[in-house]
């Protein structure tokens, strides 16, 4: 016998949970552009320290945008989730529930560096919008989700013989 199930009813994500899964997903690209850009002997410190990327350093910028732009294109495009959306339960998806192609992943991302240029007001949109959709997102047509719980499982009883 199989269980019968409603439909869900999705919740979009609001500000300060993705705001926490992409301070998550800055923090896991910053160590990986550390590991990959070379340590700078900075002559203050009187030994090696890392050089983060500044644009002192454009070498350093071009491989945190190249990584940030693979690892956010490929995690929305290939499972919609980053590894902070999904430490976070949240899921981008399009509005009508199907996953994010490659080229809307890309989209979002380009959308989302200019969410940058006026002072990120097109991330703090996010707070306001009454479905929780930063400029980004309405330019490539996505929402942010709560991952629905899965519902508990009970135990079938077995006849007794």
């Amino acid at each position: 016998m199989t269980a019968k199930t409603g439909p869900i009813a999705l919740e979009f994500a609001g500000f300060w949970r993705r705001f926490g899964a992409f301070a998550i997903d800055a923090v896991s690209l910053l160590v990986i552009t550390a590991a990959v850009v070379p340590w700078e002997q900075q002559p203050h410190s009187g030994g090696a320290s890392l050089s983060l990327p500044s644009p002192d350093n454009p070498a350093s910028l071009g491989v945190l945008f190249a990584f940030s732009l693979a690892y956010f294109v490929a995690s929305w495009s290939w499972h919609g989730q980053t590894p902070g959306m999904m430490a976070l339960s949240i899921r981008v998806i399009r509005p009508d529930a199907t996953a994010v192609a490659f080229s809307t992943a890309l989209v979002r991302y380009l959308a989302g560096v200019l969410c940058l240029v006026p002072i990120g007001l097109g991330f703090i949109w996010i707070a306001f919008d009454r479905h929780k959709q930063g400029w980004h997102d309405k330019l490539a047509d996505t929402v942010v989700i709560k991952v629905p719980r899965p519902p508990p499982v009970r135990a079938q009883a077995t006849p007794s013989g």
